[in-house]
Parts: structure tokens; C-alpha cells; sequence
């Protein structure tokens, strides 16, 4: 992706401005994700994620017809190919990257996401699953979030600098209930050495005694 440091990404304002008339659903994602739960901002933003249910996708492939859409090919890494109209991205695609012109900065990222009609479902390992209603939030002014447990799950496989900032910061506001939900999905992702559990452990300590 010899572009893919080429970016210009919308701001939070733009990007209600730019769904505002959408009739599909869509939920911020990323840092921004975590930032927004938190209360604050915590770090820069290279980039602006949001999510969408692949059963949507040539919803906002239309709503965005205007835009150069390009997707990511697992099979082929490094690779951004044109997402052309009609086309069918099947799992394991999940990666549309847009820009306003094409040869521009990129300035949003869509990541498709895959529902069950009662589940959210991990992409990374289709056994892990749970209820739709734990799948975001809404901010005051109703804009959906990704929910920070689902977030720094799929954060913590590989984790970045920034993913760690982002762990350390939702775990300082987390309640014990979300330590545990994000406890119990790591363990079933990554197994019971994830460096992030005795994290994890350690603030439920702290939790308990304070």
C-alpha cells in the first residue's frame, strides 16, 4: 500500500455531516472509539475507522458513489484493489479504504463487520460471539460507537504502541463488569498468557480494595 501514509482523515463533525441522511447504520470505530468512551481525547488520530454490517455494504458503496473506494485483499497483502459497484466483498475482505478523489489522501476507512440476528461476530475467530446489545453505545448527540471491550479485543491479538495506550486508558474507567467481559474474551481468543490479563486481574484488585 504504497499510499496507505497518505492520509487526510475526516474530522468527527465531517463525518456526522457525511452520514447524516444515512438510513443504514454505522458506528465510529478505532482510537476515535475509545477516545469517545473515555471522555476525552487521549492521543493524535492518524486515520477515522467506522463499522458496517456487511449486509450493508452495497448500501454505502451507493451513499458514497461519488468517492475512490479501494478494498484490502487478505490473500494479497500490501495490495488496495478498486472497489468496483456491484462487487460482493466476501469474508475475509473486511477492509474499505475512501477517499473524496481518487489520488487524494485517504480520509475514511469502513470496516465491515458480520452479524448473526442475535450476535455480534469476532471476525478473527467466528466461535467468539455475543449479544447485539453489547455491541455499541451512543454518545449524548447520537452518534453509535463501538463498544471499547469489542475494540480492544480485536487490539489486543497484536498490539501497537497505541493499542496499548488505548488498553491503559479504557481500563482506568472500565467497571469491574467490563474487566471481566474483556477478560473473558481475550482468554478465548489468545489464552490465559495474554500479557493484558494480569492487567486485568491486577485492577479488579485494586478495584475491590479501593
Amino acid at each position: 500500500m504504497s499510499e496507505s501514509n497518505n492520509w487526510q482523515p475526516l474530522t468527527l463533525e465531517q463525518l456526522k455531516s457525511l452520514f447524516e441522511k444515512s438510513e443504514k447504520p454505522y458506528w465510529l470505530s478505532g482510537g476515535w472509539a475509545i477516545d469517545l468512551f473515555v471522555g476525552r481525547q487521549t492521543r493524535a488520530h492518524e486515520d477515522l475507522d467506522i463499522s458496517i454490517s456487511r449486509s450493508d455494504q452495497f448500501y454505502f458503496q451507493n451513499y458514497l458513489n461519488n468517492w475512490d473506494l479501494h478494498y484490502a485483499d487478505p490473500a494479497r497483502p500490501g495490495v488496495l484493489l478498486p472497489w468496483h459497484t456491484g462487487a460482493t466483498l466476501f469474508d475475509p475482505i473486511y477492509n474499505v479504504w475512501g477517499r473524496k478523489s481518487a489520488g487524494g489522501p485517504w480520509n475514511l476507512q469502513l470496516l465491515i463487520c458480520d452479524f448473526s440476528d442475535t450476535e455480534w461476530i469476532y471476525r478473527r475467530k467466528q466461535e467468539i460471539r455475543g449479544p447485539l446489545k453489547e455491541f455499541d453505545w451512543t454518545t449524548k448527540d447520537g452518534m453509535k460507537v463501538l463498544s471499547p471491550i469489542i475494540q480492544l479485543l480485536f487490539k489486543s491479538r497484536s498490539p501497537r504502541p497505541k493499542d496499548e495506550h488505548d488498553f491503559q486508558h479504557c481500563l482506568a474507567v472500565f467497571s469491574t463488569q467490563e474487566r471481566r467481559r474483556l477478560r473473558e474474551l481475550i482468554l478465548e481468543d489468545s489464552g490465559a498468557n495474554h500479557p493484558w490479563l494480569d492487567l486485568i486481574n491486577r485492577g479488579d484488585k485494586i478495584f475491590t480494595q479501593g
